[in-house]
């Protein structure tokens, strides 16, 4: 696994779901620089050795009556960016291009309805038709190996993914977390990375020099990440001449959360998103979190 160093700091990942027939992933993530010392004062007030969302709302009233402290946690949360896969968003366009043989194949409408939303979630990410992505935005000098790297066509992706649709929308949403950087804060979208060659020189440099941790979830998720994070460093490295050393270090890790102040935060805040969404639109979680991610889309 190819990770340039050295690392401009790292973030901490976790996701949770949703209710409904539709279900949303709603993956929080929290730099490495944050300010979490809200984390460990709470821990302490509830002699917890691990703070999860439910800890924050089962105690809510009792925080807020020390204004300081709750003052504390929604700003800390506030430093969170959210991330949502919705595959929902896609079924009216699904149901308007269904065909027969599409809905033969999966044996239900409803099958194949889901199956092409989750088809809809994988192209939407900026890890689809990696190589030829690249190939648009960066030199790449040796052209035989796009014909070799057909795993990152949807299809490709999915059967990577063990053909579950519930893993294709935790991928989907990881994989626009690696590319959270501050060179796409003026983009519309996380696939704008590959957009010319001038916005691939200034955007890959970063997705490849900030280190990813999720909580415990899918390795799956991981082990194709990792595979396109060496796609993306091996056109870099022939590509630009000024590139750091590469290292055979992991970008993209699972990691316990008990082990990090970061991965509690974000499961708080991925928690307090979730019940946002529940009651709201997406573009409500703009007024609590730093940024705000949708299918790819830049909402704040």
């Amino acid at each position: 696994m190819a990770l340039i160093i050295p690392t401009s700091c790292s973030t901490f990942g976790d996701g949770t779901k949703t209710s409904g027939r539709f279900q949303k992933y709603v993956l929080a993530q929290v730099r490495s620089d944050a300010n979490l010392d809200w984390v460990r004062r709470v821990r302490s007030l509830l002699v917890k050795t691990e703070l999860k969302y439910d800890d924050i709302k089962q105690n809510k009233y009792r925080f807020q009556k020390d204004a300081a402290l709750w003052a504390q946690i929604e700003n800390g949360l506030g430093q969170a960016t959210i991330i949502v896969v919705d595959p929902g968003e896609y079924e009216p366009l699904v149901r308007d291009t269904l065909r027969v043989a599409d809905v033969e194949k999966a044996g239900s409408e409803t099958k194949a309805i889901v199956e092409a939303c989750v088809f809809e979630v994988l192209s939407g990410t900026p890890i689809a038709y990696l190589p030829q992505s690249l190939y648009r935005s960066v030199p790449w000098s040796n052209e035989t190996a796009l014909t070799t790297l057909d795993r990152f066509t949807p299809a490709g992706m999915l059967e990577a993914l063990g053909g579950k649709p519930q893993h294709a929308i935790i991928f989907a949403a990881r994989a626009h977390a690696v590319f959270d950087v501050s060179a796409l804060d003026a983009a519309a979208r996380t696939s704008d990375a590959f957009r010319s060659p001038r916005a691939a020189r200034l955007v890959l440099p970063q997705v490849l020099a900030i280190s990813r941790h999720f909580d415990t979830e899918n390795q799956k998720t991981v082990d194709l990440l990792n595979k396109a994070v060496d796609v993306i460093a091996d056109s870099m490295e022939e590509a630009f001449d000024s590139t750091d050393s590469i290292a055979d270090t992991p970008l993209v890790m699972e990691t316990d959360s008990r082990a990090y102040d970061e991965i509690q935060a974000s499961d708080v805040a991925a928690g307090w998103a979730r019940e946002m969404l529940e009651v709201g639109d997406a573009r409500t979680l703009g007024s609590r979190f730093e940024r705000v991610w949708l299918n790819g889309r830049r909402l704040k």
